[in-house]
């Protein structure tokens, strides 16, 4: 009895491929306020962040058979969309205590449900309810402190930043901290 294809198959190899050319643009504003170098309070807004991607893609499938015989698939395409990012409002301040020590913090609010796609393409349009329905405001804080050793012009450093995530019902766990340490001279 004589098996007729796809018997004889081998192999399948698929390649999928993106080149991307991302442009964008925004504006960063800021003032800061200082007494006499006691403390420092400062506040900034950056503007949305506008995109413009440009991508070239590629998926090619690659049947490879016992008896030598090969067939590929291809599909090339290319396509051209714009994202406009969220507002980001951040206000933070830095106390001397003592001569000795420096305290600082800023907290940076974020609204990720104004993120969209700016086309006029129908299922870019869609994925916008998308992101209004899974994504939420963020507020990432930010805290640390300086210690200067003495007249020895050596400083001590540590801080930890706490930015949760911006998905909607996410567990506490998903939510990102760090800890940073430092030494200056």
């Amino acid at each position: 009895y004589n098996q007729p294809n796809p018997w004889d198959f081998n192999q399948f190899i698929y390649e999928s491929t993106i080149s991307s050319d991302i442009t964008g643009y925004n504006l960063l504003f800021g003032l800061m306020y200082r007494k006499q170098g006691r403390y420092k309070v400062g506040f900034t807004v950056k503007t949305p962040t506008y995109y413009e991607i440009s991508e070239n893609f590629s998926d090619v499938g690659t049947s490879y058979f016992d008896n030598g015989d090969t067939y590929t698939i291809s599909n090339p395409g290319t396509t051209k969309y714009n994202i406009r990012t969220p507002i980001v409002l951040s206000g933070g301040a830095s106390f001397q205590l003592t001569d000795w020590l420096l305290l600082a913090g800023d907290a940076e609010y974020t609204d990720w449900t104004q993120m969209e796609f700016t086309n006029n393409n129908p299922d870019l349009q869609s994925e916008n309810r998308v992101i209004r329905d899974i994504l939420q405001a963020t507020t990432n804080l930010r805290g640390g402190a300086e210690v200067t050793l003495w007249n020895y012009g050596v400083q001590l450093r540590g801080g930890v930043a706490y930015n949760p995530s911006p998905y909607k019902g996410d567990p506490k766990d998903y939510d990102q901290v760090y800890y940073t340490a430092g030494v200056g001279v």
